[in-house]
């Protein structure tokens, strides 16, 4: 990583790799998948344009295990750039953006697959005010499966054939900037094919009784908000008290490939199981620069999901209620090492609260409750 003296040009390279192991003791198995990635990208920024491109690969070796006994890689080779025009003094700023890649899989039970794609992306921000903006956005997406969606784990099979996903998502939206008052709101429509999604599986050997599949076709479309407002700034004062709520309602969640509808009520439906119609974060930020301590309350609740229920021998469909997970975390500067030193601050969490044995999805625990404690150096 680094940059020319006026940081016009800069530039930055990283490389990874690391190995994800399933396994269950008890039917002697254990699914493996080693990864590698490496991308590079530099950047150029002018008075009213700016412009970056850089190249990405990924790769994924599965190895052969009890029920799948082929070897599998999965390949990414991704070129990219974007740009920003900005106009009439950054009131009105363009952009614009595409990717190529270039995906292959190799062994396991299907034929080789090989993919080539082009995604491009397009979008405009106004500024009638500077206290407003006015945004709308189209953007074509690709994204290959994950290690854990191929790996599965516990009751969730492997699936070394997943082929990646592809969207196209407009986007409309709305940011406002005033005082202390931060609010945003979005209307999205996706359009996906091969989209990845969990779901329950019958016929699958033990313990296996979901996988990661693609559905041929799918659409979301909804609203997505968020508002913040720091009452103690606003009221003059020396620390910040800022209550804040993020929210997702999807107006729209259909399952489009008839191969997966599912059976719920006694009735035939197209929607995509496992998927919350709402989601919502809420809480309280409080930050004293006096006292050198910031703490913050949370909460996220989910709205309703259609999911099976395993308790059942027919494990039939049923509509999961919703649940709530509370956070706390506080973090207080212990130390700083001179004017131009870096902080050193003790900082510990309390995660789901209230509810140790809350579920995502039914019978199936979501995280428990837990505590953390570190210190932390930051400059």
């Amino acid at each position: 990583m680094g940059h020319i003296v006026d940081k016009r040009f800069d530039w930055l390279a990283t490389y990874s790799f690391g190995k994800d192991d399933s396994e269950n003791p008890t039917y002697e198995y254990t699914a493996t998948v080693e990864n590698q990635a490496f991308n590079a990208q530099a950047g150029y920024t002018a008075d009213i344009v700016s412009f970056s491109a850089g190249v990405d690969y990924l790769r994924y070796e599965s190895f052969p295990f009890i029920w799948q006994p082929d070897e599998n890689i999965k390949q990414d080779t991704g070129l990219y750039f974007s740009g920003k025009l900005r106009l009439l003094d950054e009131r009105l700023i363009i952009s614009a953006g595409g990717r190529h890649d270039s995906y292959s899989s190799r062994g396991g039970a299907l034929s080789d697959m090989n993919y080539n794609n082009f995604g491009g992306s397009v979008g405009a921000a106004y500024l009638p005010a500077e206290w407003l903006k006015l945004r709308v956005n189209y953007a074509e997406g690709f994204r290959v499966p994950s290690t854990g969606q191929m790996a599965g784990g516990n009751t969730v099979a492997p699936n070394h054939d997943l082929r990646p996903e592809k969207s196209k998502t407009w986007e409309f939206g709305t940011d406002i900037h005033w005082n202390y008052i931060d609010a945003g709101m979005t209307w999205f429509h996706s359009d996906w094919v091969d989209k990845i999604f969990w779901i329950g599986v019958d016929g699958l050997p033990e313990p296996f009784t979901s996988q990661n599949q693609n559905l041929k076709s799918s659409t979301l479309a909804g609203l997505e908000g968020s508002f913040r407002a720091d009452i103690g700034r606003t009221l003059g004062k020396d620390f910040g008290l800022t209550p804040y709520v993020e929210f997702t309602f999807l107006g729209t969640r259909r399952n489009e490939d008839e191969d997966q509808f599912i059976v719920f009520n006694g009735n035939v439906i197209d929607t995509l199981v496992n998927t919350p119609k709402w989601m919502v974060s809420y809480g309280v930020d409080y930050n004293n620069p006096a006292l050198k301590l910031k703490t913050r309350l949370s909460a996220g609740r989910y709205g309703s999901v259609i999911t099976r229920d395993w308790g059942q021998a027919t494990a039939l469909y049923i509509e999961r209620p919703a649940g709530t997970v509370v956070n706390l975390s506080v973090e207080r500067e212990l130390a700083r090492l001179g004017d131009g030193g870096g902080a050193l601050s003790l900082r510990s969490e309390i995660n789901n609260l209230f509810d140790g044995k809350n579920e995502m999805y039914w019978d199936y625990p979501g995280a428990g409750r837990s505590f953390y404690v570190g210190l932390r150096y930051g400059f």
